[in-house]
C-alpha cells in the first residue's frame, strides 16, 4: 500500500507542476491543455486523498478488532485516532485549497477575469499540496 500511496503521490505532484507550467505559459492551445490537465490533477487529488482516508479506516478498523479480540491494551488506539484527527485536518486543507484555486480557475476560464486572483489561489493550492 505505502508503494501505491507514493506512485500516486509523485504521479500528483508531477502533474501538478505540470499544470502551474502550462497556465503560466498559458496561450492557445496551452489554455487548452492547461484546462485539461487540471481536471485529471484535480481527478487523481480526489483518488489520493480516497486512498489515504481508506488506508487509515481500514487499518483502524482491523487495529481494533484485533485488539479486542487479543484483549490486548487499548493504548494504541488514542495514538491512532490522534492521527486520525490529524491527517483528516490536512485532507480537509488539501480540499478547501483545491475547491479554491479550482472555483477561481473556472470564473477567470469563462469571464477572462480575476486571472490574478486564479495565479494566487493556484500558487497557495501549489505549496498547500506539494507541503502535504
Amino acid at each position: 500500500m505505502p508503494r501505491v500511496f507514493g506512485c500516486i503521490a509523485i504521479a500528483h505532484a508531477f502533474l501538478l507542476v505540470a499544470t502551474g507550467v502550462l497556465g503560466l505559459v498559458g496561450t492557445g492551445v496551452h489554455t487548452q491543455r492547461h484546462i485539461v490537465l487540471a481536471i485529471f490533477t484535480l481527478f487523481l487529488g480526489c483518488l489520493l486523498q480516497i486512498v489515504v482516508f481508506m488506508y487509515f479506516a481500514v487499518s483502524g478498523k482491523m487495529m481494533r478488532q484485533a485488539i479486542h479480540f487479543g484483549r490486548l491494551d487499548t493504548a494504541p488506539l488514542v495514538q491512532l485516532d490522534r492521527r486520525k484527527r490529524g491527517i483528516t485536518l490536512v485532507l480537509a486543507v488539501f480540499v478547501v485549497s483545491v475547491l479554491f484555486s479550482t472555483a477561481t480557475g473556472a470564473a477567470h476560464w469563462r469571464s477572462g477575469q480575476s486571472g490574478t486572483l486564479h495565479l494566487l489561489a493556484a500558487g497557495i493550492s501549489v505549496i498547500v499540496q506539494l507541503g502535504c
